[in-house]
C-alpha cells in the first residue's frame, strides 16, 4: 500500500474568509499573549522583593485532618510550596498577595493576604471529585453512593475529539463500551454496543436525552453536559424492556442561576484525506498479466477457438489508445469541513436559559458523499416557590447525498475496474467511459456516482417539557412530556446514460421515499427523600406511557419526457407504488427504593412492569427487578490502609432486563401478494396471497440477567482513582427464527423465544492527576474484556452463516452453539507446493489429497483426515471480536498551553481481507493487486502469491485463512495543542476568553493489517442481512480518513 498525498483545494470566498480570521486570530495569540513574560518579569520580580512577609500555617479537610503535599502558589508569580506530612507550610508573600491552595480531590481556595501572618486553612472536597453527582435514570445519585455499574464520560474529552457525531466520540472513552462504525462516510451507520453483543436481533443501547428517550446522533456535541452509561441489571433495569442492552443518559446545557448572559461562538475548520490505498495495477502491469494468464487459456484450448480479445490486439498494435486509470485518485479527494457553534445562556434569581445553534458542513473524502446538519436548541427552567417547570426543545435538519458503499457499490467498483478505461467520453450519452473492445462488463465509479441525482433530506424536532412540584419536604412530583417527528424524505433520478454496451440505462428513472415517525412520551413520577441521623432513605414510583406512529410511502417510475421535469407524473412506464403503516405502543409501571447507613452500607432494589404492543395479549406484560448493595469498607475502624486509601467501596448487583427491539406485529400472521399466474387463456396475471410469517402468540421478551461485582477506590489523597468491575450477563429467551416444513405454506420459519447467548468479562478504569504550580496533568486509561459464547439457536440449533466475499457464494462467517457470533470458519491454508514432487506427497493411503494441484498452488489441510478438500475441512479460524479493548486520554496544561492526547485500541480480533481476496486472483474479470505481479513461478518461489491461472483448478481463491489477518491495532484518535490568550489582553478587543487550537484526528496507526482501515464494524450488502454475520469481513469499506482542524473558541 501507499500513501495517499493528493491534495484537492476548494476555494470559496468564505472559506478563505474563515482562514484569514483564523490565522489572524492565531498570530494575535502568539504576539499578544507571551510579551509580558519578556516586559514585566523583571520589574515584578523587584517589588516582591522589596516588600514582601512570611507566611506560616496549616491546611487540613473537613474532618481536620491534615493534608499533605497541597500546592500553595503566590498568583501571578513563581513563589511557591507544598505542605509537609502535617500539613504545615511556610511562604514568603509580598504584601496584598493572593495565594491559592490548591489539591486533587478538594475545591481550590484564593486567600488575599492582609495584616495577617498564620493562616490556617480548610480545604472542601471537591462536588465534581468523590461527591460528583450523577445522573441516573430518572434522577441523580452522588457517585460515591452508587451500587450499580455506571460509568461517566469526561465531556471535555469527548469535545476535543471533533468527531462528526456525537455518538462517535463515545469510543474509547468507556471502559465495556465498543463503537463501532460501518464506515467512514458522512452519516454512516454507528453500532454501539455495552458489555458484548446480547442477541441476534437489535444491539442498540437505549439513549435518554434530558429524561426522554431520544436520538443521540442528532446531538452536538458542544451541546452537551453530561453523559452517564449504565452498564449493569442495578443500573439499567429502571428502564425496563429496552435496558437489555445498557442506557446512555446524556444531559444537555442549561442556564446558570444568577448569572449575566454570556455569548459563546466556535468555529472549526479541517481537512481529510485517505489515509493509505490499495496497490492495483497500472495498465501496462494488468496488460503484463492478463497476456500471461491468456496464453495459458490459448495453450489450453483444443479447439483454437481462443484469442487474446480485441482489445488486447488493439492495445499492442496502437489501434487503440487506452487510459492508464487511477480509479481510487479519482474516487478519493482532499476533503474540506467546516463547523460553527453560536450559544448564549444566562439566568437570574428564578429563570434560567441556553439557547444554541450549530451549522456543520462536511465533505467525504469520496465524491458524492456530502452532509450538510443545521440545529437549534432551547433550554430553559423557571423556579417560582415549590413549582418548577421546563422546556427543551430542539430542531435539527440534515441534508446528504452519499456514494452506495453498501455490499457491493460504487468502492467495490473503484477497485476492480481496469485502468485502461476512460474517466470521460464525450461520445457516450452522459459523457462518462466505459467498458469496450471485448473487455466485459466495468463500471465506471466515477460515472456510477455522478449520474445518479440522490439526495436526502431529513428533519428531527423534539419539544419536551417538565414540571416539578415539592409537595412537602422531600416529596416531588414531576410530570416530563415530549412530541418527537422525523420527517425523511429521499429522491433519487438518474437521467439516461450509455458507458458500454453492458452498462447503460435507455428510460431514465426516478424513487421517491416520504416516511414520518412521531412519538408521544408521558410520564409521572414521585421522588422521596428522607434523612434522619445517619440513615438515608430515597424511593420513586412511576408510570410512563409511549406511542409511536409511522408511516411510509415510497414510488418510482421510468421513461420521462424530459431528464429536465423529473417528476412522477411525467413517468411512462414501470411505475411502483407503496407504503407501511404501523402504531405501537408502551405502557410502564415502575419503582426504586434506595438506603444507606452512615455512607457505609448500601442497599438499593427497582422494579418494573412493561407492556408492550409488540407482544400478544397472553406475553404483553414482563417484570424486570433488581437488586444492589455496597459496602465502603475504607470508613471501618480495623481498615488497615488509611494512610494511603482515602476512599473503597465493594459492591455488587443482579437485576432482570428486557428487549423488545424486535419489529412490530412478530406474534401475528402476515400475508404477502404472490406469483403472478394466467388462467383460463387470459392475456391478464392474476395475483394470489402466500403467508410470509405464521401467527405464534407464545413470542416474549427477550430477558438478560445481568450480574455484576465491583471495587471502587481513591487513593494518594485522590490522586488515583481506580474502578475493577465483573459481569456476567446471560439473555435467554432469545427471539430466533426456527425452520419449519414448506408444507406450512409459504413461510419457512416462525419466531420462537429459544436461543441464548452469554457475555463475560472485565472492566477496568484508572485515572491519575497531578498539579505542580502551573503544570497540571491526567491520564486517564481503560480496559474492556468479554467472553461471547452461544448457548442455543433453538430447537434444531442449525448454525447461521454470514460474511460473503464479492459476489462469491461461499460464507467467511459461521454463528453455531459453543462459539462466538460471526466466528471465521475458513479452510486452512498450508503454503504453497514448492514441486509437483510435494504435490504427490500430499496424500491419504496413495490418493491425492488435491488432484488438481500443481507447483505453484496452496497447500490445504485435510482437516478431518478423510482425503478430500471439501466444506467439512472449514473449521474456526479466529473471531472478529477482540479479546480486549482499550483507550487512554491524556491532558495537560502549562499555563495558557494545553495538550490532549487520545489513544483507542484492540487487540485479538481478526478481520478477513475482502480486497485481497478480490484483487489477488488471477480468475475472473477485474483489475489485480500489485502483488500478483510477485505471483510464484519456477523463477520466483519465495513468494505469498500463488501461480497464475486462468480457470483455477485448484481453487487457490477459496475462502482461507490466506486471507485472514491479524486486526488488531493502536490508532491516535485525536491529538490536540490550545492556547489560551491572557484576559488582560482580551479586554481591549471586547471578549472575555480566546482560545485557538489545532488538532489531528487518527494521526497514525500501528497495525499488521494491510487493508485500508482495520476500524471496520462489518457491513451486511443489503438492509435484509443481519450486519452482525458480517462483522471483521472487508470488502473494500469506506475508509476511515486522517483530519487535520483548526478552531477558535470566543466568550463574550
Amino acid at each position: 500500500m501507499k500513501k495517499n498525498a493528493k491534495t484537492v483545494a476548494r476555494n470559496t470566498s468564505v472559506q478563505k474568509g474563515l482562514v484569514s480570521w483564523i490565522m489572524k486570530l492565531c498570530i494575535l495569540a502568539v504576539l499578544v499573549g507571551p510579551q509580558p513574560l519578556h516586559a514585566a518579569g523583571s520589574m515584578k520580580t523587584n517589588a516582591i522583593q522589596q516588600n514582601q512577609k512570611t507566611i506560616t500555617g496549616k491546611v487540613v479537610d473537613e474532618q481536620n485532618l491534615p493534608l499533605i503535599g497541597v500546592n500553595i502558589l503566590v498568583k501571578g508569580t513563581t513563589i511557591g510550596t507544598v505542605t509537609d506530612f502535617d500539613g504545615n507550610f511556610q511562604l514568603d508573600v509580598p504584601a496584598n498577595g493572593v495565594i491559592k491552595f490548591s489539591f486533587i480531590g478538594y475545591l481550590d481556595q484564593e486567600i488575599t493576604i492582609g495584616n495577617e501572618t498564620t493562616l490556617n486553612i480548610v480545604l472542601k472536597e471537591d462536588v465534581q471529585g468523590l461527591n460528583e453527582v450523577v445522573v441516573v435514570g430518572y434522577g441523580t445519585q452522588k457517585k460515591s453512593d452508587l451500587t450499580g455499574s455506571v460509568s461517566t464520560v469526561d465531556v471535555n474529552d469527548i469535545q476535543k475529539v471533533k468527531a462528526p457525531n456525537a455518538i462517535q466520540s463515545l469510543q474509547g472513552q468507556v471502559a465495556g463500551v465498543n463503537v463501532l462504525t460501518a464506515s467512514g462516510a458522512p452519516d454512516a451507520s454507528i453500532v454501539v454496543q455495552i458489555r458484548g453483543i446480547g442477541t441476534l436481533n437489535n444491539n442498540d443501547p437505549l439513549y435518554i436525552i434530558d429524561g426522554v428517550p431520544g436520538r443521540m446522533s442528532y446531538l452536538n456535541a458542544d451541546d452537551i453536559e453530561s453523559i452517564s452509561v449504565l452498564k449493569d441489571g442495578a443500573a439499567a433495569a429502571i428502564y425496563g424492556t429496552r435496558a437489555a442492552n445498557g442506557v446512555v443518559i446524556v444531559k444537555t446545557k442549561r442556564g446558570s442561576k444568577n448569572k449575566a448572559p454570556v455569548i459563546s461562538f466556535s468555529a472549526d475548520y479541517s481537512l481529510s484525506e485517505v489515509a493509505d490505498k490499495w496497490d492495483m495495477t497500472n495498465t501496462e502491469e494488468y496488460i503484463a498479466i492478463y497476456e500471461k494468464i491468456k496464453q495459458m487459456e490459448i495453450d489450453a484450448d483444443e479447439s483454437g477457438s481462443i484469442d487474446y480479445g480485441l482489445f488486447y490486439k488493439n492495445y499492442k498494435d496502437g489501434t487503440n489508445t487506452y487510459a492508464n486509470t487511477d480509479w481510487q485518485d479519482e474516487m478519493f479527494r482532499t476533503a474540506v469541513s467546516q463547523k460553527y457553534n453560536l450559544q448564549v445562556s444566562g439566568g437570574n434569581e428564578n429563570a434560567n436559559f441556553n439557547l444554541s445553534g450549530t451549522y456543520q458542513d462536511q465533505e467525504g473524502i469520496m465524491i458524492q458523499s456530502d452532509l450538510e446538519r443545521y440545529g437549534l436548541r432551547l433550554n430553559s427552567d423557571y423556579k417560582k416557590g415549590r413549582i418548577k417547570i421546563g422546556e427543551s426543545v430542539s430542531i435539527n435538519r440534515k441534508v446528504g447525498n452519499s456514494v452506495n458503499t453498501t455490499g457491493y457499490g460504487t468502492n467495490y467498483d473503484m477497485l476492480y475496474c481496469l485502468p485502461l478505461i476512460s474517466v470521460y467520453d464525450e461520445s457516450n450519452l452522459g459523457g462518462y467511459g466505459g467498458s469496450k473492445d471485448e473487455m466485459g462488463n466495468f463500471k465506471n465509479p466515477v460515472g456510477s456516482a455522478k449520474i445518479p441525482q440522490t439526495e436526502y433530506t431529513e428533519d428531527y424536532v423534539t419539544i419536551d417539557g417538565y414540571v416539578e412540584v415539592e409537595l412537602f419536604k422531600g416529596l416531588t412530583y414531576r410530570m416530563n412530556g415530549g412530541l418527537h417527528t422525523t420527517n425523511y424524505y429521499y429522491n433519487s433520478f438518474t437521467p439516461k446514460y450509455t458507458m458500454s454496451s453492458q452498462d447503460f440505462l435507455d428510460k431514465s428513472s426516478l424513487s421517491e421515499t416520504h416516511s414520518r415517525t412521531k412519538k408521544w412520551v408521558l410520564e409521572h413520577t414521585l421522588n422521596y427523600n428522607y434523612s434522619i441521623d445517619k440513615h438515608n432513605v430515597t424511593a420513586l414510583v412511576g408510570y410512563t406511557s409511549e406511542k409511536t406512529k409511522y408511516r411510509r410511502f415510497y414510488a418510482s417510475g421510468k421513461e420521462f419526457t424530459s431528464d429536465l421535469t423529473p417528476v412522477l407524473d411525467q413517468a411512462q412506464s414501470e411505475y411502483n407504488v407503496g407504503g407501511y403503516n404501523v402504531t405501537s405502543g408502551l405502557q410502564s409501571y415502575l419503582g426504586r427504593f434506595t438506603y444507606n447507613f452512615d455512607n457505609m452500607y448500601y442497599l438499593s432494589g427497582t422494579i418494573r412492569r412493561d407492556g408492550s404492543t409488540r407482544f400478544g395479549s397472553s406475553h404483553r406484560y414482563g417484570n424486570f427487578p433488581s437488586i444492589s448493595a455496597g459496602y465502603r469498607i475504607s470508613k471501618e475502624e480495623f481498615f488497615p490502609f488509611k494512610d494511603i486509601v482515602d476512599d473503597m467501596k465493594i459492591r455488587a448487583s443482579w437485576g432482570e432486563l428486557g428487549n423488545q427491539e424486535i419489529g412490530n406485529y412478530q406474534y401475528q400472521a402476515t400475508l404477502s401478494k404472490g406469483y403472478p399466474y394466467v388462467f383460463n387463456g387470459s392475456s391478464e396475471p392474476s395475483f394470489g396471497v402466500i403467508s410470509t410469517s405464521f401467527p405464534n402468540t407464545d413470542v416474549k421478551w427477550e430477558t438478560t440477567v445481568s450480574r455484576n461485582v465491583g471495587i471502587d477506590l481513591q487513593m494518594l489523597n485522590n490522586k488515583i482513582s481506580l474502578t475493577a468491575e465483573y459481569f456476567n450477563n446471560k439473555t435467554k429467551d432469545m427471539l430466533v427464527y426456527v425452520p419449519i416444513p414448506m408444507t406450512f405454506g409459504g413461510a419457512g420459519s416462525i419466531l420462537k423465544n429459544a436461543g441464548e447467548i452469554d457475555n463475560k468479562g472485565l472492566d477496568f478504569s484508572l485515572t491519575y492527576r497531578k498539579n505542580e504550580g502551573d503544570f497540571t496533568f491526567s491520564i486517564t486509561g481503560n480496559l474492556s474484556t468479554f467472553k461471547n459464547k452461544v448457548v442455543s439457536l433453538g430447537e434444531s440449533d442449525e448454525a447461521i452463516p454470514g460474511g460473503k466475499v464479492g459476489y462469491n457464494s461461499d460464507y467467511t462467517t459461521k454463528t453455531l452453539v459453543g462459539g462466538s457470533i460471526a466466528d471465521f470458519y475458513l479452510y486452512q491454508a498450508d503454503g504453497i507446493f514448492q514441486s509437483d514432487a510435494e504435490v504427490q506427497a500430499h496424500n491419504k493411503d496413495g490418493q491425492l489429497i488435491q488432484k488438481d494441484a500443481k507447483a505453484g498452488d496452496i497447500r490445504f489441510k485435510d482437516v478431518n483426515n478423510d482425503g478430500v478438500i471439501d466444506s467439512e475441512d472449514k473449521v474456526k479460524s479466529g473471531s472478529s471480536l477482540p479479546d480486549f479493548e482499550y483507550g487512554l486520554n491524556f491532558n495537560a496544561s502549562f499555563k495558557n498551553f494545553d495538550l490532549s492526547l487520545y489513544f483507542h485500541g484492540v487487540n485479538g480480533n481478526k478481520l478477513f481481507n475482502g480486497v485481497q481476496y478480490n484483487t489477488e486472483t488471477s480468475t475472473g474479470s477485474r483489475n489485480y493487486s500489485r502483488s500478483v505481479l510477485n505471483a510464484w513461478s519456477e523463477s520466483n518461489k519465495n513468494t505469498s502469491v500463488p501461480r497464475l491461472t486462468h480457470n483455477d483448478p485448484n481453487k487457490n481463491n477459496r475462502v482461507s485463512t490466506r486471507f485472514l489477518e491479524n486486526g488488531s491495532y493502536l490508532r491516535l484518535k485525536n491529538l490536540q495543542i490550545g492556547y489560551t490568550i491572557p484576559k488582560k489582553q482580551l479586554n481591549k478587543l471586547g471578549l472575555d476568553h480566546c482560545r485557538v487550537y489545532i488538532s489531528a484526528n487518527n494521526l497514525f496507526t500501528i497495525t499488521d493489517y494491510t487493508g485500508y482501515d482495520p476500524e471496520i464494524g462489518g457491513e451486511a450488502p443489503n438492509s435484509d442481512s443481519n450486519a452482525l454475520y458480517w462483522r471483521g469481513v472487508d470488502n473494500g469499506v469506506y475508509p476511515q480518513s486522517k483530519t487535520y482542524n483548526v478552531g477558535v473558541q470566543l466568550n463574550f
